[in-house]
């Protein structure tokens, strides 16, 4: 770790630790090997396993732990962060994902350049397992990419052809601009980040640069592996409240659409063909089956963005496959 340097605009990397200490140590190295000097990391350890915060305080006697007794719900963990932070900018890093040397002087760069922004997320590359894909998170993306209202954020969220968004964690805030704002479960359950950054876009802009300063790490673990109909139902009402579409639009239903096959899949390990005939809620499921069928037949009849996304999707596979 470089020396610090106090002429530098502060920073401070809040590591959201939770029972995933080989990860950590990795989120932990990348956050104190930045080429940005003036940076203090900080791991809130919400893990419930006391050896984390053990462990990481040996290997890293330089950086400050918090331990969390009693345990916080992710939320909970996130707003708690965000009135304890002090710094002029805040990362708050997922325990499973890793920064690239370049990324704090990369954002801090961006964030310094545009007063009116509020947060900066950046394109990342996905780590399956320990190998690096060469798919970038945000695909057909080039340069920097300003939003100014919620409606416009919310679009980049239910729209097919949007090309992606910027992964969660990989934002840099300007914490004033936040501390005031926080997390609301209410709004989208589950999936409320995404109306938080909605809510940010109010107040002031999002920028996302297409710079791949970040790796998002897919496995069994992550909580976007499993969903939520409650909590997309939540979040669905709060996009048509923040940006009058209506339910039967194209984006919602393009929303629909691919939340319910990624829920669906899940739901009949991987078929949706054959289902057990167990299932409580099969009627149910014959109907999303049928919406997904006859959703995906319309939009390769009508749509030449869905055979985009489609050989985006083939790729990403592929190159998942061969690494």
């Amino acid at each position: 770790m470089l020396p610090k340097d106090d002429t530098q605009t502060s920073v401070q990397i809040f590591i959201l630790s939770r029972d995933r200490l080989n990860f950590c140590h990795e989120a932990v190295t990348s956050a104190l090997g930045q080429t940005y000097r003036n940076v203090q990391v900080i791991v809130s350890d919400n893990s419930t396993q006391e050896n984390v915060a053990e462990v990481l305080a040996a290997d890293f006697p330089r950086i400050k732990i918090v331990k969390r007794r009693p345990n916080l719900s992710s939320i909970d963990h996130f707003n708690c962060i965000l009135r304890e932070a002090d710094s002029t900018f805040l990362v708050m890093l997922h325990d499973d994902d890793v920064l690239e040397t370049n990324y704090i002087e990369e954002m801090v760069f961006l964030l310094e350049k545009y007063d009116d922004v509020g947060a900066v997320g950046c394109n990342a590359r996905i780590i399956y397992g320990s190998n690096i894909s060469s798919q970038p998170f945000i695909r057909n993306f080039s340069g920097l990419r300003k939003i100014s209202d919620p409606a416009q954020f919310l679009k980049y969220y239910t729209t097919i052809n949007a090309g992606g968004i910027a992964p969660f964690p990989s934002y840099m805030y300007r914490t004033k601009a936040i501390q005031w704002l926080p997390m609301d479960i209410s709004k989208g359950g589950k999936y409320c980040d995404a109306s938080f950054l909605s809510e940010v876009a109010e107040k002031c802009s999002i920028l996302w640069t297409s710079k791949c300063l970040f790796r998002y790490r897919v496995h069994g673990g992550n909580d976007s592996g499993t969903e939520s109909p409650r909590d997309r139902l939540s979040f669905l009402q709060y996009v048509q409240m923040k940006t009058g579409l209506h339910r039967r639009s194209e984006e919602m239903l393009d929303y629909k659409f691919l939340y319910l096959r990624v829920w669906l899949l899940n739901k009949t390990h991987g078929s949706f063909v054959f289902l057990n005939k167990q299932e409580k809620n099969l009627k149910k499921i014959r109907i999303i089956r049928n919406f997904i069928f006859y959703r995906a037949v319309k939009m390769a009849l009508t749509r030449f963005d869905f055979y985009q996304i489609l050989m985006w999707r083939i790729a990403r596979k592929l190159s998942r496959n061969y690494l």
